[in-house]
C-alpha cells in the first residue's frame, strides 16, 4: 500500500464521498494527512481508514455530523437506548395517527352552552422545545410540576391582592407564530377576574410567580365575549388505551370542526381551553374539559 492515498483512493476504500470528505475536513472530524501546497492536493494515511470507515458508518447510522468527532469513543450504549426510544415515539404517533384516520368525527355528539362576556386575568410563560426524543420527554415531564406550582403562586398573589380564590380556572396556548413559535412551547393559566390590574399588581405577581414557582410569567388580561361553548362529553367512550386518550384531543378537534360547518359557527381563538373546576389545578374538583368557544349566531 502507498505511504499515502489520494483523496479518490480514499473514498474508494472507506465508502466516503467526495462532498463528505469536503465536509468532514472543514468541520475537524477527519482532516487530510497531508495537502499539496502548490495544488490543495489531499492525501490520507493507511492509519486514518478505521476512522474513515468508522465515520462513514456511524453518519450512515443517522449520528448528526457534530458528535462524529467523537468516533473514536462513541457511546454506543447511549446511542442505541436513543434510537429505542425514539422507535417507540414514532411507533406510538403512528398509532395515533392511524386512530385519527379512521374516526368518525360525527360520532362525538357536541353539547353546546351559551356563555356570557368573562373578564379573565392569567399568566404566560415559556419553555424551550428539545430536538432529541429524550430531552423532550424530560422537558414535557417537568412540565406536569411547574403547571401546578405556577398556578398555585398565581392564586397567591391574587389574594395578596385582595381577590377572591376562583371556582374555575383554563389553560390554554397562546396564539404565538413564527420561527421562534417552532422551537418553544407556550402555556397560559388563566381565571376569572373582574379586577383590572394595576402595573405594580402585575409586577407583584410576576415576582411572586418567579420567587414561589421559579418561572418566569407575562400577566396577561383579556375578556371572553359572549360566546357558545361546546363540548364533547366522553361518556359512553368505555375504557381507552394509552394511543385512543391521545387521539382524542386531535378527534375533539375534528368533531368541532364538523359542528362548526353543520351549524355555520366561528371559532373563537385557534385552540381549545381545559376548564378545571375548584380552586387550583393540583386539586381540581373533577377532570379537565375541553373547551371550545364559538362565535354564537345572530
Amino acid at each position: 500500500m502507498h505511504t499515502h492515498l489520494s483523496a479518490g483512493e480514499f473514498t474508494a476504500l472507506t465508502g466516503l464521498s467526495a462532498k463528505a470528505l469536503r465536509l468532514y475536513g472543514e468541520r475537524g472530524v477527519l482532516s487530510p494527512d497531508a495537502v499539496d501546497p502548490h495544488t490543495n492536493y489531499r492525501s490520507y494515511s493507511p492509519a486514518q481508514l478505521r476512522q474513515g470507515i468508522t465515520v462513514d458508518l456511524l453518519r450512515r447510522a443517522g449520528v448528526p455530523v457534530t458528535e462524529l468527532t467523537r468516533w473514536a469513543d462513541y457511546p454506543y450504549a447511549e446511542r442505541r437506548q436513543e434510537l429505542v426510544l425514539r422507535r417507540a415515539m414514532e411507533d406510538f404517533f403512528l398509532d395515533v395517527a392511524e386512530e385519527i384516520s379512521r374516526s368518525d368525527p360525527a360520532r362525538l355528539a357536541a353539547q353546546s352552552t351559551p356563555a356570557e362576556p368573562l373578564p379573565w386575568a392569567g399568566v404566560s410563560y415559556g419553555f424551550p422545545v428539545p430536538g432529541e426524543a429524550q430531552e423532550r420527554i424530560e422537558v414535557f415531564g417537568a412540565q406536569a410540576l411547574v403547571l401546578p406550582a405556577v398556578d398555585a403562586a398565581f392564586e397567591e398573589a391574587l389574594t395578596d391582592l385582595g381577590l377572591d380564590p376562583a371556582t374555575h380556572r383554563w389553560t390554554a396556548v397562546p396564539e404565538t407564530t413564527g420561527p421562534a413559535a417552532a422551537q418553544q412551547a407556550a402555556m397560559v393559566i388563566a381565571r376569572p377576574c373582574s379586577t383590572d390590574l394595576a402595573a405594580d399588581a402585575r409586577r407583584h405577581i410576576a415576582a411572586h410567580v418567579q420567587q414561589h414557582a421559579g418561572a418566569e410569567v407575562a400577566v396577561v388580561t383579556g375578556t371572553l365575549p359572549r360566546r357558545l361553548e361546546i363540548t364533547f362529553p366522553v361518556d359512553g367512550l368505555g375504557e381507552r388505551t394509552p394511543v385512543q386518550e391521545a387521539a382524542h384531543d386531535h378527534q375533539q378537534l375534528l368533531a368541532f370542526a364538523h359542528h362548526c360547518a353543520r351549524e355555520g359557527l366561528t371559532m373563537i381563538g385557534k385552540s381549545a381551553r381545559q376548564v378545571v373546576a375548584g380552586a387550583s389545578l393540583s386539586t381540581p374538583a373533577a377532570p379537565p374539559i375541553t373547551v371550545f368557544d364559538a362565535q354564537p349566531n345572530a
